[in-house]
């Protein structure tokens, strides 16, 4: 199956969805600088190819209007990082060794990871510290986008997650992240949402106390 790379336009297309979740033409039109007809030759194209799917929008007078967003097919592309070997390798260590075992290696996995990025997710304030995590995020392929909320905490959106099948049979490695987030970050950290749960992201919200 072909890789995901940005670079051409249908790719930059692909890449917005992903990030944006659904979009109009007019939306699309905005962010790419090419016009509306322009947009709907490389939709039709991506549309046959199965990489999107379109649904029309209610009201509105005159032309209907659609609202695109990315099939399974095209979530495909994007990183995954060897899905299928790691749920073989966890399932074998489940059936080896059993859940506590699994449990305490997904820990002894998290001090590590903690005591490796440590340097990296640095700094006196909460802000820069979540600031270094975004781009650590963003260098991992998980297209992350970062927010402050109306009640002053601060919000990770990350649009792709690397283990996202794997995830979804082993929620552990969710639970596993969670901690990863809190101890690097040094806050109170909530996951709001959860693409191994069904949602379209994972989103992590940091308190500031």
């Amino acid at each position: 199956m072909m890789k995901f790379e940005r670079g051409s336009t249908r790719q930059e297309i692909l890449f917005l969805l992903k990030i944006h979740k659904a979009m109009s033409v007019d939306e699309l039109s905005s962010h790419l600088g090419i016009t509306p007809m322009g947009v709907r030759q490389h939709l039709t194209i991506l549309e046959k190819d199965g990489l999107i799917r379109s649904e029309k929008m209610r009201g509105g007078m005159g032309r209907p209007s659609y609202i695109y967003s990315l099939t399974e097919k095209a979530e495909n592309l994007f990183p995954k990082h060897y899905d299928d070997f790691a749920k073989e390798l966890l399932q074998g260590l489940y059936d080896m060794h059993g859940e506590k075992f699994v449990e305490e290696l997904l820990e002894h996995q998290v001090d590590k990871k903690v005591k490796e990025l440590s340097p990296l997710i640095s700094g006196n304030e909460l802000e820069e510290r979540v600031k270094a995590m975004v781009k650590f995020l963003e260098e991992r392929g998980s297209m992350p986008s970062l927010e402050r909320a109306e009640d002053g905490s601060l919000v990770i959106h990350k649009a792709n997650c690397a283990l996202h099948a794997v995830s979804r049979e082993f929620p552990i490695l969710c639970a596993a992240e969670l901690e990863l987030f809190s101890r690097l970050l040094k806050a109170r950290v909530v996951r709001e949402k959860c693409m191994a749960h069904g949602d379209d992201e994972c989103l992590y919200r940091i308190f500031v106390e």
